[in-house]
């Protein structure tokens, strides 16, 4: 009764008498009743919306062996819905669930052992687990092995295995695995190099919103490769990707922004692009901005922020920041004090408004002593730096 209320079958469609009914046949132990008036608490429909009753009902058909109701708890702990986050428990309700051969709770348990979420951390369980929910044909999970054996991780490297996942789960629809089946066919990696073929899968997955595909086929795009080439549909696919925060994406709208390359030639929204991709570590929209704070173009011309972006790329061993750096401490009779106190990690991200306020105790004006002048020097010429590296280098072996 409850069923056909629900659906409409046989009776007019009503979620609230389908409540009725299914909190009678729950309280008396009916664990598909239990599951299903969780459900309905969890999205509102004919009951008061509420997560804490939700995982009560789940947790009750839970304890009576049933595998979705073990899932939904395991989210619960997961997430923190209805009850305290705990990762150990969480585990703990996702295993019973795959023991009993649920395939998504299969496939998370992967993605906790991949990640030490809740268990140790361990690839090859984690293969293992993937592998079992794959043999079901869970999409996800053929995705996330073909991942790993494209990585090597907790399996034996196979571009070949990789693609072959990875094309079953397109196949069902899954955006990444569609992206990455793509990325295969341009690289030529266990599949044959095409171009047409690579465009194809980009764009059933861009279809789908997944932002690295966006990405990936607006290059394309650009490009010519696989597709006509397009750079005003280049931009607007990669303007999405962007949008929805991959760094690679907003780094190449600011290129575009500032070169005028399918969209209007915008310096300041070119400065807004890199800044965000540069805040998430990519070295190139990082020495991209420090050209913009030096040359002041789309942002007011500022040797100092100009030198902390170049210092930054340079870290992370771009050899034109290095140069950068040499030349505007040189022109802006600059040299850095200490060491930034930030950690590696910070490096080689933005590390914030706060971080302004400190730029000016990071440097001085140069006073143009020969130590300096020396430090400049290495800067500027990375050939000159590898020469002077190297003698050091054996004036220490000799010493020894």
């Amino acid at each position: 009764m409850e069923s056909c209320s629900c659906e409409g079958k046989g009776v007019k469609k009503s979620d609230k008498e389908a409540a009725q009914w299914l909190r009678k046949a729950a309280d008396q132990g009916l664990v598909l009743a239990q599951v299903a008036l969780g459900d309905l608490h969890e999205k509102g429909r004919g009951v008061t919306k509420c997560s804490v009753k939700a995982t009560q009902w789940w947790k009750k058909a839970a304890e009576q062996e049933d595998p979705v109701a073990q899932y939904h708890l395991g989210y619960s702990f997961t997430t923190g819905r209805g009850v305290e986050k705990c990762p150990i428990q969480a585990a703990e309700w996702y295993k019973k669930a795959a023991d009993q051969g649920y395939a998504m709770a299969q496939c998370v348990m992967g993605n906790l052992y991949m990640f030490g979420f809740g268990v140790e951390q361990d690839d090859s369980v984690a293969a293992d687990w993937y592998m079992k929910s794959a043999e079901q044909g869970q999409a996800e999970a053929k995705c996330f092995l073909g991942k790993m054996y494209l990585a090597g991780r907790g399996v034996a490297q196979s571009y070949e295995e990789a693609a072959r996942l990875f094309k079953e789960s397109a196949e069902q629809g899954y955006g990444e695995a569609q992206c990455n089946l793509g990325k295969l066919h341009l690289s030529g990696d266990g599949v044959a190099r095409c171009d047409n073929e690579a465009a194809y899968w980009l764009e059933l997955a861009a279809d789908q919103g997944f932002a690295p595909a966006q990405m990936e086929l607006g290059t394309l795009l650009r490009q010519g490769r696989g597709v006509a080439r397009n750079d005003v549909e280049a931009a607007r696919l990669i303007k999405k990707s962007a949008h929805q925060g991959v760094a690679e994406a907003q780094y190449h709208l600011g290129e575009m922004s500032a070169t005028g390359r399918g969209v209007k030639k915008n310096y300041p929204e070119a400065a807004r692009w890199f800044k965000k991709a540069a805040e998430q570590g990519h070295v190139e929209a990082q020495l991209q901005l420090g050209l913009l704070f030096d040359e002041g173009r789309g942002v007011p011309k500022n040797a100092k922020k100009a030198v902390h972006w170049f210092y930054i790329a340079a870290e992370q061993g771009n050899a034109e920041a290095r140069c950068r750096l040499g030349r505007t401490l040189k022109r802006a009779n600059l040299r850095l004090l200490q060491e930034p106190s930030w950690s590696q990690t910070q490096k080689r991200q933005h590390v914030g408004a706060n971080q302004e306020s400190s730029w000016d105790a990071m440097y001085e004006k140069e006073s143009n002593d020969p130590a300096s002048e020396m430090v400049y020097a290495l800067f500027s010429y990375p050939s000159l730096f590898i020469i002077v590296t190297a003698l050091l280098s054996l004036y220490m072996f000799l010493l020894l």
